[in-house]
């Protein structure tokens, strides 16, 4: 079973080494690197072709941002399952693309997700978060769902028909709520993968405007009481055994000295 990795970059001189470096370690050699990037004029590109991986796909000419590199990225993509990873972001898990093909071919499904771990630009570990699938519909931003352990169908991808581009931050949430709403997913109960956080990065740049643009994404669900969705949430992460590591990981997540990705103990 081939898996296609995309990595939209853009100017990733910094971090793109450790990207493919990250993937270069993984124990499941059936997979396609594509790198969709929006011109970079440092040495994005050079550093990428260094790793020579055998299977890659390079695309080097402006886009229209994020989602539209994405959206270019896919439709090279020759493998059966799908997922991308950002050009500061890593997998921790060697297993990971392993794990992921065992289960799309045992449970037959469409989607599947793993846990995440957040580390800063230094590479550091800060935090490890269970992800969950909602149990109900009111909840949206807070599952946990890092698209680095997100992994999606071939079948999923065209069914969505790609990104609309109409969202420049909050994009990966029309993917992850039109891939809940219309899959049946399955969780790898597993760290498989890192996301950078930074001053610099989408995220923390424009979380105004990308929690207005999820407004916007959900608006044909009610905004629940938080009451609700904490029930939700508890009953989400109850019926998958991850309520409790959750509570433990909030517990003692300050106590923790920091690992590097390359250091944490996770096979």
């Amino acid at each position: 079973m081939r898996i296609s990795i995309v990595i939209p970059a853009f100017n990733s001189e910094r971090f793109i080494g450790e990207t493919m470096e990250s993937i270069l370690m993984q124990d499941y050699a059936d997979y396609e690197v594509i790198l969709s990037d929006g011109g970079s004029t440092d040495a994005t590109v050079e550093i990428f072709r260094s790793f020579a991986v055998p299977a890659t796909k390079i695309v080097s000419k402006a886009d229209r941002g994020v989602p539209h590199a994405l959206n270019r990225g896919f439709s090279l993509a020759s493998g059966e399952v799908f997922c991308w990873l950002n050009s500061d972001d890593v997998y921790i898990s060697k297993q990971a693309l392993r794990l992921t093909a065992e289960t799309f071919l045992d449970k037959q499904c469409h989607i599947a997700f793993g846990h995440c771990v957040t580390m800063n630009d230094a590479g550091l570990i800060a935090k490890r978060l269970y992800a969950y699938a909602p149990f109900g519909r009111s909840e949206r931003k807070s599952t946990n769902i890092f698209t680095g352990s997100l992994f999606f169908s071939r079948r999923a991808w065209l069914d969505f028909g790609g990104f609309s581009e109409k969202y420049h931050y909050a994009f990966e949430y029309e993917l992850t709520k039109y891939l809940l709403d219309h899959n049946r997913p399955a969780l790898i109960n597993e760290f498989l993968a890192a996301f950078r956080v930074m001053d610099s990065g989408l995220s923390s740049r424009f979380n105004n405007l990308m929690s207005k643009e999820c407004d916007e994404i959900y608006s044909d669900r009610e905004l629940s009481p938080p009451f609700t969705r904490m029930v939700e949430r508890i009953a989400a992460q109850t019926l998958q055994g991850t309520l409790w590591p959750a509570l433990k990981e909030k517990l003692i997540t300050n106590k923790r000295a920091p690992l590097h990705w390359r250091e944490i103990s996770i096979p």
